[in-house]
């Protein structure tokens, strides 16, 4: 072969692994700036959002929760954690901070229809979540799914708790966002969810 097929053909190659290298640097710096990455780092950085990478286990079936029982006709069991975005908050009717978060939360989640908001409750009964949002909201809020783990007890034996020992909880409130079937991140205790960080993460969660 002649010397200047072998450097025309050299250089095309060249130019070609430059070419591939240059998209797969551009794609990749896109990504890492996207608006969800952007967001999700200034929430971790101010310690309000854990990431997380877990997969939805089929095993944590919804259905083992006790669905409130003014709920009549939307039931948690119907929501399908491997398609779109839930957000599954622990609580419970007892807990000062729990009661501090709740208002934010439910105006946020009225607000953010596309994802599934669900409160799950710690407590024995259903009298004291009841009185705890009719006189937060003056009734039970709407646009939101209420239940509670029948088999666990926040601060206590938490064996059988399918949502307290599966997915890690360390306390309450603790919120975990699964996305596409992926526990993407947690928060720890009460946050303000009215903050426009925490409104930014969930509308690019479900936007992306």
């Amino acid at each position: 072969m002649a010397p200047s097929i072998l450097v025309t053909t050299f250089t095309v190659a060249a130019v070609a692994v430059l070419l591939v290298y240059g998209v797969r640097s551009i794609v990749a710096a896109v990504r890492e700036s996207s608006p969800l990455m952007v967001v999700t780092e200034r929430l971790v950085r101010t310690g309000r959002l854990e990431p997380l990478k877990v997969d939805w286990d089929p095993s944590w079936t919804l259905s083992s929760l006790e669905d409130a029982p003014w709920q009549k006709s939307a039931k948690v069991a119907s929501i399908d954690p491997r398609k779109g975005v839930m957000v599954v908050n622990l609580w419970a009717s007892w807990c000062e901070p729990c009661r501090t978060e709740l208002p934010s939360l439910i105006k946020l989640a009225r607000a953010v229809p596309s994802a599934h908001f669900v409160l799950i409750g710690y407590d024995e009964e259903w009298t004291s979540p009841e009185a705890t949002f009719r006189e937060l909201f003056g009734t039970v809020p709407r646009g939101v799914l209420i239940a509670r783990d029948p088999l666990g007890k926040a601060g206590g034996d938490q064996d059988g708790s399918t949502f307290w020992r599966r997915l890690g909880a360390t306390g309450i409130p603790e919120t975990f966002f699964i996305r596409d079937g992926v526990v993407v991140g947690k928060t720890v205790g009460a946050i303000d969810w009215a903050h426009p960080d925490v409104a930014d993460f969930l509308a690019e969660l479900t936007r992306t």
